[in-house]
């Protein structure tokens, strides 16, 4: 006897399996009033973590922003906390690339998440809370933010890879 199991796959199952991919295509901090699982065109970073936290995770937010770059994304209200398993992935940026050397360092990050404009308005730049469990930030330059650039609360499995903390897109001053 051989015993089976008949397994429909849709194209929402595979979605929900190999999550959502949201591309930021703006620098610019204001909304541009998101849906429910989509970003909007042009879509800001705002927009792409609302819409990675309507969807099960995990998602993965994306950079296209045209230009030359580095590219600063300057919040002037604090962003929406992360509350879903998100990859935040700045080497997508075209021309970004991570660190290649054993010592030294060659990376190019070409977006960076800057508190300059917020002070104690927007403090703190990303806010890692539950269900954000296994969530990574890599290849961005997070610097100027009154209090923390990246808060993780309640979530396990948060990694940090390749970003430039606390200094420019270049890793030198601030």
């Amino acid at each position: 006897l051989f015993a089976f199991a008949l397994v429909i796959w849709t194209a929402a199952a595979a979605r929900a399996a190999l999550g959502a991919t949201f591309v930021v295509t703006s620098a610019a901090d204001t909304g541009h009033g998101y849906a429910a699982g989509t970003c909007p065109d042009p879509c800001t970073l705002r927009d792409a973590l609302l819409a990675a936290n309507s969807l099960p995770g995990p998602d993965t937010i994306a950079f296209a922003i045209p230009g030359a770059g580095p590219h600063t994304i300057a919040p002037l209200t604090p962003l929406p906390d992360i509350t879903s398993t998100v990859t935040v992935d700045g080497y997508t940026q075209p021309g970004a690339s991570p660190n290649t050397l054993a010592i030294g360092n060659d990376a190019v990050l070409l977006v960076e998440l800057s508190g300059q404009a917020g002070g104690e308005v927007a403090p703190n730049g990303l806010w890692f809370k539950g269900g954000s469990e296994g969530s990574t930030v890599r290849g961005l330059a997070i610097n100027d933010f009154a209090h923390d650039g990246v808060i993780v609360e309640g979530a396990s499995g948060v990694t940090l890879t390749g970003n430039f903390i606390g200094v420019d897109p270049a890793g030198t001053g601030r």
